[in-house]
């Protein structure tokens, strides 16, 4: 079972309602697309390897 944290996030309208809608696209959850995209961000950033989530600092 993973461990989940729960961060409250505040942000823009603008943002989320955009978010909101590629999440729609995707085919996922609000929730899954922003972890979705804080992981692609993460592995962009050179962050990956054997943890639960395919990443890990280098």
């Amino acid at each position: 079972m993973s461990k989940i944290y729960q961060y409250p996030l505040k942000i823009d309208k603008q943002i989320i309602d955009n978010i909101r809608t590629l999440a729609e696209q995707d085919g996922r959850s609000l929730n899954k697309e922003i972890e979705y995209i804080l992981r692609q961000y993460a592995i962009d950033r050179g962050m990956f390897g054997e943890d639960s989530l395919g990443i890990k600092k280098k």
